[in-house]
């Protein structure tokens, strides 16, 4: 029985990591062909992968603009301000982060922040200063605005936001310019450590 979506029948299929050759015959047969129609690519391109493995190794490792390497603080600040806008839409998300994809940003977030929130409680606190909200991680439903402030409260908040001497800040890299200053609830070492 043939399989839907494979570039070649059957049995000759390869499963598994990419070898160094594959990547390169991928990144030629793109680079003079250019890419699209994933199925009649792989089997053009004589790769014995699904399209979709294609596909996927392309967008998300083989693509000149795809950036490597860790999540900066600044860009893991972004992420937590705008995954409380937009929710789970990572790849909303990855268009303000240029050269991340979506599936980097969405295993960055349950692997590294959403394991941080779980494990110090559901109740962080994310202070945005340019539109003066202040945000409570509740859950699964993300983070919620829970109020409206003037000024630019400072301060560290590590745990109940009732035993909070002051809010913290985030607004991009700017909300880095003290070694300590908290972030999202945590300190600078902590948003480093995630």
């Amino acid at each position: 029985m043939e399989e839907k979506g494979c570039s070649s029948e059957g049995p000759e299929v390869r499963k598994g990591p990419w070898t160094m050759e594959e990547d390169s015959i991928l990144v030629n047969y793109i680079a003079n062909h250019s890419e699209g129609a994933w199925n009649s690519l792989a089997k053009s391109a004589g790769l014995k992968r699904t399209g979709k493995s294609c596909r996927l190794r392309w967008l998300n490792y083989l693509r000149p603009d795809v950036r490597r390497g860790n999540i900066t603080p600044e860009e893991q600040l972004l992420i937590i301000e705008l995954h409380s806008k937009l929710g789970n839409r990572w790849s909303k998300i990855a268009k303000y982060l240029p050269g991340r994809t979506d599936n980097e940003i969405k295993n960055h977030w349950r692997t590294k922040i959403y394991k941080h929130i779980n494990k110090h409680g559901d109740s962080s606190v994310l202070y945005n200063r340019d539109t003066s909200e202040q945000y409570e991680h509740q859950g699964d439903t993300g983070w919620v605005v829970i109020e409206t402030t003037t000024g630019y409260p400072t301060g560290t908040c590590f745990s109940q936001p009732s035993t909070c001497q002051g809010n913290t800040e985030v607004s991009g890299a700017s909300s880095l310019a003290e070694p300590g200053t908290s972030l999202v609830g945590w300190s600078l070492e902590d948003l480093l450590s995630i």
